[in-house]
């Protein structure tokens, strides 16, 4: 029997997550400022040559892949606060299926276990693990904005247990099945799958199907018509974060996830306030 997703429910599961990821922060945090201080972090050996490799704004730095890594976790934690207290009394599926974004977010923690446990010359089962773990998360993100449009209306509030039920073993199988590359490490932090811009590509369409569907809906309710540029600007600075490379993607990165969640969540806000009004 599946828990019915009541308001009372999906705000406890929410400040569980936000205890999570505030977790993850300062755990990794701690951690990764002790290792750094002794030299203990590891970095990758060889870096694959790059476009515009030569430019200083687009050469390989290996901060900015931790650091991208710690804004997503950041990101998370600061938005599952902010929703749960500023939609805390709102039955909003498009807010329940945001948090799930939000898991994607924290899923890119696991890279960290990488330079953390030496594991670049490692094919383990932690290694793979690991790598899994990011493959889930990359999975998850986008879909769950894609079932943010598609079951956004109020016949479909009733089908959120098994909505959610079904993002979680599509995304387990997607992350179990798509074979690894474990021979090399990636020096984003984690191993190559096969297929990968077939996966990319995938991504990049369900994003692009997703942002068409929001211009559409809200051209078409005139309500928040301002949130679906919002999520564009999300969507690309999540897109980029995942496999950030060098500070100029870091900086766009960070500069768009940030500017595009607070145009679509307080969008979203306003267009559930005049709802709740009305």
């Amino acid at each position: 029997m599946i828990l019915p997703m009541t308001i009372r429910t999906r705000n406890r599961i929410l400040f569980f997550l936000m205890f999570i990821s505030m977790t993850l922060i300062l755990g990794l945090g701690i951690i990764s400022t002790t290792q750094h201080l002794t030299g203990k972090f590891t970095e990758p050996d060889a870096i694959p040559a790059q476009l515009l490799q030569r430019a200083m704004p687009f050469r390989f730095h290996f901060m900015t892949v931790i650091m991208a890594i710690f804004i997503l976790l950041i990101y998370a934690f600061i938005n599952f606060l902010y929703i749960n207290v500023e939609f805390e009394k709102t039955q909003s599926t498009k807010i329940i299926y945001f948090a799930v974004y939000l898991i994607g977010c924290l899923a890119e923690s696991a890279r960290l276990c990488v330079p953390l446990m030496n594991l670049w010359h490692s094919s383990s089962l932690v290694a793979s693990l690991c790598s899994r773990i990011v493959l889930f998360g990359r999975t998850i993100a986008p879909l769950s904005l894609l079932f943010a449009v598609v079951y956004n209306d109020d016949k479909h509030r009733q089908d959120i247990e098994q909505n959610l039920v079904i993002l979680l073993i599509v995304s387990i199988v997607i992350a179990k099945i798509i074979p690894l590359n474990t021979a090399a490490m990636l020096p984003v932090c984690r191993f190559g799958w096969g297929g990968s811009a077939l996966f990319t590509t995938m991504r990049y369409i369900i994003i692009v199907v997703t942002a068409i569907s929001q211009i559409l809906l809200a051209i078409q309710s005139n309500v928040g018509s301002k949130y679906p540029y919002g999520f564009l600007l999300l969507a690309a600075g999540y897109m980029i974060l995942c496999d950030t490379y060098c500070p100029a993607e870091f900086v766009a990165g960070t500069a768009a996830i940030i500017s595009g969640t607070f145009i679509y969540l307080k969008n979203l806000h306003r267009m559930y306030f005049l709802d709740d009004a009305f």
